[in-house]
C-alpha cells in the first residue's frame, strides 16, 4: 500500500512537469465548409474554407506558427494556409480556395510542422458535394375524398450529394413538409438520413362545407437544397348533393309554364344537381306525382353534365306544380326527397292583338313600301306564343293569309309578331289578324284590321353629282385629290327622308346626311381621303323614303400618289393568328418553342401590292412577351413581293411560364407598289400578338401523365369484364360452328370418293385387261356406300331434320345458330311454322336480319353501283349475290359483325358485344402505352393518342 502511493506520487509530478509541453502542442479543426458554412459539405463550384487552431511546445526555439507551418492536402497535393494570427495561446490558421470544377468526394489531410519541418500533428476531414436536391420518390393521400376526419399521409424522399445512383451518400433530409396554398400544413422532421419514409394521420381543419385542395409534399436537406413539389389532391366533402332546379320543356323546346284545363302534354323534365361532380349516377331519381300522376317514380334518362332529364313526362295537373328528387355522392352523402318548385299555371285564354303597324308613318298613317314589315303586338299573359301560331289577312296584297316569321317578347304579357312582305302594288290596303292561337292553343279572342298605305315609288333624286376637294393645307392642286384631301358630294331631289354614301374605297366608311329644302332637297356628303394613291374610287349614295324605297347613285373619281410621300397609308392590319394557337409549357420550360404568327394585310386601294415587309428592330418591340424574356428572338418570313400574309417567327423560351398568356407589339415597314408608281418611304404599322400556355411546366407534366393511365383505366373498367365474358362465349360458339362445317365437309367427301369410284369401275370393267381390277373398285365403292356413307348421311339427315317430314333437328339448329353467331341470320316468313320458327324469328332480329338492315346498306352502296355496273356489266346486286350469299340467301353488303356502326344499325347482339370488347382492349392498350412508353421510356404522348386513334 505504501509503495502504491509511492507510485503515484512520482507520476503526478512528472505530469505536472510536462503539462505545459501537452497543452501547447495542438491542431484542431475549426471548420471546413463552403459558403453555406455547412461542415464537410460544400455545394458546387463553391470556395471552401477550412480553418485550424495550432499551438506548438513552448520549449522549441520558436513557439509561434506560421502559415508555411500548417498544410492541406489531397492525395498528393499540397497547399499552405494563407495566414496565421494569434488568439491567445494558440494561432488560428485560415486557408481558402475555389472549388471551381471539383465534383465529388475527397478527403483533406491537415498537418502541423515545426521549423525544421518536421511532423508534430496531423488531421483529417471528409468533404463532399451536394448538387442534387433531394426527391420525394411518392406521397399518396388516402383516401382523397372525405367528409371529415383524418386521412392517411404516406411518402417517401430520398437525399443524394451528388450521384444520383448512390443513395447512401448525402449531406442528410432536414424534413419534409406538407404545402397547400404556400402554406405550411405540416412538417415531419428528418434526422439527416440519406432516407426518409412515414405513415400517419392528418386532419385537414376547414370550415367550408365542400373544398377541394392541392397539398405538395417538399422534401428539404441540410444543405439547404429543396426537392421537386409531388402533389395530390384532397376533398372536404361534408355537402350532399344539391339539386337546384327543374324546367319543364314542351315537344317543340320551349319552356312549360302554363297548361289549359283538362290537358295532358308530354314534356322533357330538366333538374339541375350541383354536387361537384361526384354524384352517383344511379342514385338519382324523380318523383313527378303532383304534376304527372301517371308517371312512376324512376331514374333519369340521359345525363348531360349537371343536368338530368327525363323524358316524355304526360304532364296533367297545373297549379301545385313540383317535383321530388333524391341524389347521393361518392362517399355517401345525401339529398333525400328535395323537393323542387316549378311554375305551371292554368291558361285556358287566348292571345288578345292591341296593335298593327308598319316601320314607318307618313302624315298619321302607317306606310309600306317595296320589301317592307308589319308587326302585330298582342297581349298573352298565359303561356305565350313562341310558336308563331299568327296569321296576317294580306288577301288585299295578293299574298293569301301567312303566318308570322316570327314573335318575340316584349315583357310583362305583351308579344310582338313580324311579317315581312313584299307588295305587288301601290295603294290603300287593308289588313287583319285571323287564325291565331298561343302555345297551347287557346285560340284569338278577338281580331283587329287596319289600313295601309303602300307605296312603291322611290325618291326622285338628280343622277348629276356635284363633286369638291379641299386640299390638305390649303394647297393649289384643284381637283387633283390625294390622299389626305376631303371630299364633299352634293346631290339634289325630292321625296329624300334619308341619305347615306359609301366613301370605303376612299378608306373611309359610311357617311349618314340630312337633305334640306322645301320642295327641292340637298344633300351633302364629306370625307376624308385616307388610302394613298394612284387609284380610281367608286362611291356610292343611297336615297331612301319612309316606305324603304330607295335609289343608289355611284360616282368614280380618281385618287392621286404623292411622290416621295413620307406618310404613306395602303394597309390595314389585321389580328395576327398564331400556330400553335396554344403553347405547352411543359415544352417551352426546356427548350425554344418556335411559334408562327401570320399577318393579314388588307388594302381598299385594289391595285396596291406589297414589295417587301421587314421588321426594322427587334428591339423595338413591347408588351411583357420581352420585358419579361418570355420571347426570345424575332424574325420575318413570306415578306416578298405580293405576298399579303407575311410571318412573323417567334422564339418562346426557354422559360417557366407561370401566366396564361402574354403580349408582344412589334412595328413593320411595308413598302408598296401600285401599277408602276413604288412608295420612297415605307408604311409603318403595328402588330399586336397575343400568345396563350396550357399544361403545366415540366415538373408537373407526371402528374398529367398519372391522370390520362388513370382516365384509360376507368374508361375500360366503365365497359365491364362482363363484355369480354360474353365475347369469349360467342367466340366458344363460333368454333362450335367451325366442328359442324368439317363434318359437312367428310360428308360431302366420302360421297366424293363413292361417286370416284363407281366411275372408275364402269370405264375399267369394260377393258378385259383392267376387268378384275373394275370389279374390285365396284365393290369397294358399294361397301363404302353401305358400311360408311349411309350410316353417316342417316345420321347426318336425322341430325338435319326435314328427311321424312319431321321437325328440323340439331344440325338445322346450329345452321341458324350459327348464321346468328356472325350476324347473317335473316328473320324467315311469319305464318305457321310453330315455336322453332318464332325462335328463328328471335335469332333473326337479335342477329342482324331486321329488314331495315341489308335496305340500309343498299342505300348506302348506291353510289358505287353505277361504277360497279360498267366494269362487270352485272348490277351491284349480282355481284354481291354471286360473290357473298349467305344460306338464307340474304344479301350481306358489309361485314356486319366487325362494326360496332353497322352491328347497331342491324341489332346483332354478338356483334355489339364484339365490338364493345375491342373497345375496351383499346383502352387497355392505350394505359399500357401511356404507363409503361410515356413515363418509363420519355416517349411523346402524341405517340400513343396516335395509336389509339
Amino acid at each position: 500500500m505504501a509503495g502504491s502511493r509511492v507510485f503515484w506520487s512520482v507520476f503526478m509530478s512528472l505530469l505536472i512537469m510536462f503539462m505545459p509541453i501537452t497543452i501547447a502542442q495542438e491542431l484542431s479543426i475549426q471548420k471546413f465548409s463552403g459558403k453555406k458554412g455547412l461542415n464537410g459539405v460544400v455545394g458546387r463550384d463553391d470556395v471552401l474554407e477550412l480553418v485550424v487552431l495550432a499551438s506548438l511546445p513552448s520549449t522549441l526555439e520558436k513557439g509561434d506558427v506560421t502559415p508555411d507551418q500548417i498544410r492541406a492536402g489531397i492525395d498528393e497535393l499540397i497547399f499552405l494556409f494563407d495566414k496565421c494570427e494569434k488568439q491567445g495561446a494558440v494561432y488560428k490558421c485560415s486557408y481558402n480556395s475555389s472549388l471551381e470544377g471539383f465534383f465529388g468526394k475527397e478527403e483533406y489531410k491537415v498537418a502541423l510542422f515545426t521549423d525544421e519541418n518536421e511532423e508534430v500533428l496531423r488531421k483529417s476531414v471528409t468533404i463532399l458535394t451536394d448538387s442534387i436536391s433531394p426527391k420525394i420518390e411518392f406521397f399518396t393521400i388516402n383516401p382523397q375524398v372525405v367528409s371529415e376526419g383524418p386521412v392517411q399521409f404516406s411518402y417517401k424522399a430520398v437525399d443524394f450529394a451528388f450521384d444520383p445512383g448512390d443513395p447512401g451518400t448525402c449531406s442528410g433530409l432536414k424534413e419534409i413538409q406538407f404545402i397547400a396554398n404556400g402554406k405550411v400544413l405540416q412538417s415531419d422532421p428528418a434526422d439527416k438520413s440519406c432516407r426518409k419514409e412515414n405513415v400517419f394521420a392528418f386532419t385537414k381543419q376547414t370550415q367550408s362545407a365542400f373544398e377541394r385542395t392541392e397539398i405538395c409534399a417538399k422534401a428539404f436537406d441540410v444543405s439547404g437544397l429543396v426537392s421537386a413539389p409531388v402533389c395530390q389532391p384532397l376533398t372536404i366533402d361534408k355537402s350532399a348533393p344539391s339539386p337546384t332546379s327543374v324546367v319543364l320543356s314542351d315537344q317543340e323546346g320551349f319552356t312549360l309554364t302554363h297548361l289549359r284545363a283538362g290537358q295532358t302534354r308530354l314534356v322533357d323534365a330538366i333538374v339541375t344537381i350541383a354536387g361537384n361532380d361526384d354524384v352517383v349516377p344511379d342514385s338519382v331519381t324523380a318523383d313527378f306525382t303532383a304534376i304527372a300522376p301517371a308517371f312512376p317514380v324512376k331514374r333519369f334518362d340521359d345525363v348531360t353534365g349537371d343536368r338530368y332529364a327525363w323524358r316524355g313526362v304526360p304532364v296533367s295537373v297545373p297549379g301545385n306544380c313540383k317535383v321530388v328528387v333524391t341524389a347521393i355522392d361518392q362517399i355517401g352523402n345525401t339529398a333525400g326527397n328535395k323537393e323542387l318548385g316549378c311554375s305551371l299555371l292554368v291558361d285556358d285564354v287566348g292571345p288578345t292583338p292591341t296593335d298593327i303597324k308598319t316601320r314607318a308613318e307618313r302624315d298619321g298613317k302607317p306606310v309600306l313600301g317595296v320589301n317592307g314589315t308589319i308587326t302585330v303586338d298582342f297581349k298573352e299573359p298565359g303561356i305565350g306564343m313562341k310558336s308563331a301560331k299568327t296569321s296576317l289577312d294580306l288577301r288585299a296584297f295578293g299574298l293569301g293569309s301567312p303566318r308570322a316569321n316570327l314573335c318575340t317578347p316584349l315583357g310583362g304579357d305583351l308579344w310582338r309578331c313580324f311579317w315581312n312582305i313584299a307588295p305587288k302594288s301601290s295603294g290603300v290596303r287593308k289588313v287583319a289578324v285571323v287564325e291565331t292561337t298561343d302555345d297551347l292553343g287557346n285560340e284569338l279572342t278577338n281580331t283587329l284590321e287596319l289600313e295601309i298605305d303602300v307605296d312603291l315609288d322611290p325618291p326622285d333624286v338628280n343622277p348629276k353629282l356635284k363633286l369638291r376637294i379641299q386640299h390638305t393645307g390649303g394647297a393649289e392642286l384643284g381637283n387633283v385629290t390625294i390622299v389626305g384631301d376631303t371630299v364633299e358630294v352634293t346631290a339634289t331631289g325630292s321625296g329624300i327622308d334619308e341619305a347615306v354614301g359609301n366613301f370605303t374605297e376612299l378608306g373611309g366608311g359610311l357617311v349618314k346626311t340630312t337633305c334640306e329644302g322645301n320642295k327641292t332637297l340637298t344633300c351633302v356628303f364629306t370625307s376624308q381621303v385616307q388610302t394613298s394613291g394612284p387609284y380610281n374610287a367608286t362611291l356610292n349614295f343611297d336615297f331612301l323614303d319612309l316606305a324603304g324605297n330607295f335609289v343608289r347613285l355611284n360616282f368614280t373619281m380618281p385618287v392621286f400618289a404623292i411622290k416621295d410621300d413620307p406618310n404613306p397609308n395602303y394597309w390595314k392590319v389585321d389580328v395576327p393568328r398564331c400556330s400553335p394557337s396554344l403553347i405547352d409549357r411543359s415544352t417551352v420550360s426546356v427548350a425554344p418553342h418556335p411559334v408562327f404568327c401570320q399577318i393579314r394585310l388588307s388594302s381598299t386601294n385594289k391595285n396596291a401590292e406589297p414589295v417587301i415587309t421587314t421588321l426594322p428592330d427587334p428591339s423595338l418591340c413591347t408588351g411583357n412577351a420581352v420585358t419579361d424574356g418570355f420571347v426570345t428572338d424575332i424574325g420575318i418570313l413570306n415578306n416578298g413581293i405580293g405576298r399579303k400574309d407575311p410571318v412573323i417567327k417567334l422564339a418562346v423560351g426557354p422559360a417557366d411560364v407561370t401566366v396564361n398568356q402574354v403580349d408582344l407589339n412589334c412595328p413593320i415597314n411595308i413598302h408598296t407598289r401600285v401599277g408602276d408608281f413604288f412608295t420612297t418611304n415605307p408604311e409603318r404599322e403595328n402588330v399586336s400578338i397575343t400568345l396563350e400556355f396550357y399544361n403545366f411546366p415540366l415538373g408537373e407534366l407526371a402528374k398529367n401523365v398519372d391522370d390520362e393511365v388513370e382516365d384509360a383505366i376507368k374508361k375500360a373498367e366503365a365497359l365491364g369484364d362482363w363484355i369480354g365474358t360474353v365475347d369469349k362465349i360467342l367466340d366458344l360458339a363460333s368454333k362450335i360452328c367451325t366442328i359442324k362445317s368439317t363434318i359437312n365437309s367428310v360428308v360431302s367427301a366420302v360421297d366424293s370418293v363413292i361417286l370416284t369410284l363407281a366411275g372408275l369401275a364402269q370405264i375399267l370393267t369394260k377393258i378385259p385387261l383392267f376387268t378384275g381390277l373394275g370389279q374390285t373398285a365396284a365393290a369397294t365403292g358399294s361397301t363404302l356406300c353401305t358400311k360408311v356413307s349411309g350410316p353417316i348421311n342417316e345420321l347426318y339427315q336425322s341430325a338435319v331434320g326435314g328427311v321424312t317430314g319431321e321437325a328440323p333437328g340439331l344440325f338445322s339448329f346450329l345452321e341458324k345458330f350459327c348464321l346468328f353467331a356472325t350476324c347473317r341470320l335473316a328473320i324467315p316468313e311469319t305464318g305457321g311454322g310453330g315455336p322453332l320458327v318464332r325462335t328463328e324469328q328471335v335469332f333473326g332480329a337479335l342477329g342482324g336480319g331486321v329488314p331495315w338492315c341489308e335496305s340500309a346498306q343498299k342505300v348506302l352502296s348506291l353510289g358505287t353501283e353505277d361504277v360497279l355496273q360498267g366494269v362487270t356489266g352485272q348490277s351491284i346486286e349480282q355481284q354481291v349475290q354471286e360473290s357473298y350469299q349467305n344460306a338464307n340467301g340474304v344479301q350481306n353488303l358489309a361485314d356486319v359483325k366487325e362494326s360496332l356502326f353497322w352491328s347497331t344499325i342491324c341489332l346483332c347482339v354478338p356483334g355489339i358485344f364484339h365490338n364493345l370488347n375491342k373497345l375496351r382492349q383499346i383502352q387497355c392498350k392505350y394505359a399500357t402505352c401511356v404507363a409503361r412508353d410515356v413515363k418509363e421510356k420519355g416517349i411523346p404522348l402524341s405517340f400513343c393518342k396516335d395509336s389509339k386513334a
